[in-house]
């Protein structure tokens, strides 16, 4: 079981310590502390409940402005993932912005995202060519991907 708590620029450390887990180009401290100063972005972390102390597992961000928000990066911890904590935060995403579009970017190649997006009425939009730079030097195309306002969701 977990607990979704606010994203506050205190938890920039540990933001980074997840999205470095997770992604082959992730974020500097810098670009989150400077990211969630913005008063537009908002956001979630999944913190493991237990009697052990408080285990971040993973997270949300994401930017709104008057027409839309956009889901500006997600991840959880990879022995984490599978569990519905991915589910659970982008569930809170949409619940918070109901009444406009949602929009990401997502790797054509990262099958699991994908899938959840879909389950949650995200559909294909659009195609961002070598968006991703990999590790290994190879690139990714980006699927953009958007959930019209006030769609349910079936995940």
């Amino acid at each position: 079981m977990f607990r979704l708590e606010h994203c506050v620029l205190a938890m920039a450390p540990v933001l980074t310590s997840i999205h470095h887990q997770s992604f082959d180009n992730p974020w500097s401290e810098q670009a989150f502390q400077q990211c969630l100063q913005l008063p537009t972005v908002s956001g979630r972390v999944a913190i493991a409940n237990g009697n052990s102390a408080a285990r971040p597992l993973g997270f949300i961000l994401w930017q709104r402005n008057t027409e839309e928000c956009e889901i500006l990066t997600i991840c959880v911890l990879p022995n984490e993932r599978h569990m519905g904590v991915g589910r659970q935060l982008v569930g809170i995403c949409i619940k918070e912005n109901q009444k406009v579009d949602i929009v990401l970017e997502v790797a054509k190649d990262n099958l699991a995202a994908l899938s959840l997006y879909r389950r949650s009425n995200f559909t294909a939009v659009g195609v961002r060519p070598n968006y991703y730079k990999r590790d290994d030097g190879k690139k990714m195309d980006a699927m953009i991907l958007r959930r019209p306002a006030g769609q349910k969701t079936t995940c």
